[in-house]
């Protein structure tokens, strides 16, 4: 079920502005930061036709009073507004008991007066077994529907497992829909009764083999709309998601066989506040694709506020503020549940292999968010893993678990390639950038590629670089133009792993034991400027060229290598202690030494070389002072 796209409705200034700029992410960037986010350009679905058949719930009977069942009268009022063609369904102000699914009609508006117009689930009668992959207000099979100015409430926080409701509102097989200024109140059930029930919006795409298709509903949706919308939790009552955009992720049907998508849905501006054990919004499945988050605040405790799961491609986190969220406490004791504030993750090997594709995580900014206790040095407010060419760029990441454990993006050992992090900000943190210390299984080897890692700003209490040293490491890192400072004296600033051919170039690098403790076999390390390290600038333990870098702290070693180590290539560098023992087999001067007990292979390097003179010495017989040549005259 596809319709001819329409043109996008009148927008307000700022939100035009964000699209603009995402708009130029995607276009512009080819020549700089090329994004693979080519969805729709338009996001707010077409309006229900304009119609002069207007339809009041009271002229059919609903008395709005907080205890009168009203479900006969809100479907009266639906099968006339489907009689007559499409029209509007009015909500007047008032408290609408409703005992079992409500499903719209085709070509509708369905109105209220704002939170004014209450439509409340009772808490017994009608909610049964057999309505409870059913949603309050249901939109199943049905095209161009809005539902506006109003709110929906579960009625959750007293109600009792036998009775509880599954979703507020469920899309199925739908396309053109619009929701906008509508709260969504009181979902899930109470703790002590059960696991909560959720999500409180359901957009589900389903196959036709697709086993027990949630809603009674098989198809996919497109171009739906949600905006200015308020997704709150009450009391005691939980719940999973707050909003789950979700198509069925079945490994025997090839992607390209599969006929529903969840195409063009965009949630704007809208609210979470309260207890969700999962997620804010989920989108999960191989085929959602085109998506956004866009503008959106969440306070209060999730496991995370925002994920990109199992498939989701060429999607749009944007623009959104996370304020102080924090792990729910049901989920703390269990291992198997991280706090990661956004994430961006296939699944691989458990469900899959599901790519996700092409996403885009911009400008957004995550503030004080923690778990309660002591947390998990492996969250972090970012989580990356089973991804294809994302881009996260430009968010800024200000106090994660108080400094203390954790950090701004965990890159895991699923297979990731062509990862962006660019222009982003992560202070606050006990480390900046992390991949698991952990061996990798024979099905994940060289799964880390081409991770651009460039202009950020890291401020952390640890590592503000951490990758990994177990093998293997991945390939093609580029690690440039950082700003990189670190207040952990007794570890290393940044540590780089087993990435295969690693550019370390242009980075600003403060503080530490060591300022950069190098693992990465054939690296080059050029440009950089290391200062304020404790023990010494650089801690070479793989083969490595070091080019044109500067230390300006005299006070540590310029450069250490490890015993076995192949000593690295040296051209152009600028130390600050020339006349520093700087390893086992190596040493910097202005001269040839001329005391002391040298082997055979030994070299000594000029620390600032001359034009037409020798920038190093090698020593050809063991003795004090030893046999010397010149290596090579500079130019």
């Amino acid at each position: 079920m596809r319709t001819t796209a329409t043109t996008e409705p009148a927008r307000p200034a700022d939100l035009l502005a964000r699209r603009g700029l995402l708009g130029a992410l995607g276009v512009a960037g080819a020549a700089a930061i090329p994004l693979a986010f080519a969805g729709p350009a338009r996001a707010e679905p077409e309006a229900a036709p304009a119609t002069t058949s207007s339809f009041d719930v009271r002229d059919f009977g609903a008395l709005g009073d907080g205890s009168t069942d009203d479900t006969q009268a809100f479907r009266d009022t639906v099968a006339a507004v489907a009689a007559a063609g499409g029209g509007r369904m009015h909500v007047p102000a008032g408290v609408y008991m409703i005992s079992g699914p409500v499903y719209l009609t085709s070509d509708m508006v369905l109105a209220g007066d704002g939170d004014a117009s209450v439509i409340r689930a009772t808490l017994t009668s009608g909610w049964t077994t057999a309505d409870r992959q059913k949603g309050i207000l249901n939109i199943v099979g049905a095209v161009r529907v809005q539902v506006r100015d109003l709110c929906v409430d579960q009625n959750s926080s007293q109600r009792e497992l036998a009775h509880y409701v599954q979703y507020s509102m469920l899309l199925n097989t739908t396309e053109d829909i619009a929701i906008t200024n509508v709260t969504f109140r009181d979902a899930g059930l109470r703790k002590e009764v059960s696991r909560p029930t959720g999500p409180i919006l359901a957009v589900f795409a389903n196959e036709e083999n697709a086993p027990s298709p949630a809603g009674g509903g098989v198809g996919g949706n497109y171009r739906v709309y949600v905006g200015n919308c308020r997704f709150l939790q009450q009391g005691a009552a939980q719940v999973q998601f707050g909003i789950r955009v979700r198509s069925d992720w079945q490994a025997d049907i090839p992607l390209e066989a599969y006929e529903h998508y969840n195409d063009d849905i965009v949630f704007e501006n809208c609210h979470f506040d309260g207890y969700f054990l999962r997620e804010g919004i989920e989108f999960a499945g191989r085929t959602n694709r085109f998506n956004q988050a866009i503008g959106c605040t969440f306070v209060g405790q999730y496991s995370t506020a925002i994920d990109f799961d199992k498939g989701t491609s060429y999607s749009v986190a944007a623009f959104n503020r996370i304020d102080g969220i924090r792990q729910p406490e049901e989920n703390v004791p269990d291992p198997n549940i991280l706090f990661f504030p956004i994430t961006d993750h296939g699944a691989l090997y458990t469900f899959g292999p599901y790519f996700n594709v092409g996403n885009v995580i911009a400008y957004n900014t995550i503030t004080a968010c923690a778990t309660p206790g002591a947390g998990n040095d492996l969250e972090a407010a970012f989580y990356v893993a089973g991804t294809r060419d994302t881009r996260i760029i430009g968010n800024t990441v200000d106090g994660f678990h108080g400094g203390a454990v954790g950090g701004g993006l965990r890159l895991d050992v699923d297979e990731v390639r062509g990862l962006i992090l660019r222009d982003n900000v992560f202070k606050g943190v006990n480390w900046g950038i992390r991949t698991p210390a952990t061996e990798r299984p024979a099905h994940f080897q060289d799964t880390l590629h081409d991770v651009v890692i460039a202009d950020n700003t890291i401020e952390a209490a640890g590592r503000t670089i951490w990758l990994t040293t177990a093998a293997p490491g991945g390939k093609h890192f580029r690690i440039h133009g950082n700003r990189l400072a670190t207040g952990g004296a007794a570890t290393p600033n940044v540590e780089t792993g087993q990435q295969v051919a690693l550019l370390f170039t242009g980075n600003a690098v403060t503080g530490g034991d060591v300022g950069v403790l190098q693992f990465s076999p054939r690296a080059v390390l050029s440009t950089n400027v290391i200062s304020g390290a404790a023990t010494a600038s650089i801690d070479v333990r793989a083969e490595t060229t070091l080019l044109a870098n500067v230390t300006d702290d005299a006070a540590t070693n310029d450069l250490v290598t490890a015993d076995g180590t192949r000593l690295p290539t040296l051209v152009a560098n600028s130390f600050a202690g020339p006349d520093a023992a700087l390893g086992p087999a190596i040493s910097y001067a202005e001269a040839q030494p001329s005391t002391g007990t040298w082997r055979a292979g030994d070299q000594v390097y000029r620390s600032r070389p001359s034009a037409g003179a020798p920038f190093g010495w090698v020593c050809g017989a063991a003795g004090t002072p030893g046999t010397w040549r010149a290596i090579v005259a500079a130019r």
